[in-house]
């Protein structure tokens, strides 16, 4: 439900995070949700994703852990998957 953390979902509906992000990510790439709306990413944070999620060659592009270990594994994989929708 849209204004409800990650962190609130996972303990109300006791799914874990990467199925929560997962879902999250596809109604991001369906364009039902905005993924400002979704994370607490500030522009910064979400730049820097996208800088890296963009950096990656075309046939890389689908692969979140080199983004993840550029990152030096500062967010978690369902934060990248959910900014890569978006973009």
């Amino acid at each position: 439900q849209r204004g409800e953390d990650v962190e609130k979902i996972v303990s109300k509906r006791e799914l874990k995070h990467s199925t929560i992000y997962a879902h999250l990510s596809e109604a991001i790439e369906a364009g039902l949700l905005d993924v400002k709306e979704v994370l607490d990413l500030d522009q910064r944070e979400y730049d820097e994703i996208v800088f890296a999620i963009e950096s990656l060659e075309d046939e890389e592009q689908g692969r979140l852990k080199q983004v993840y270990e550029a990152l030096e594994e500062s967010y978690d994989y369902g934060i990248l998957r959910c900014v890569q929708a978006s973009i």
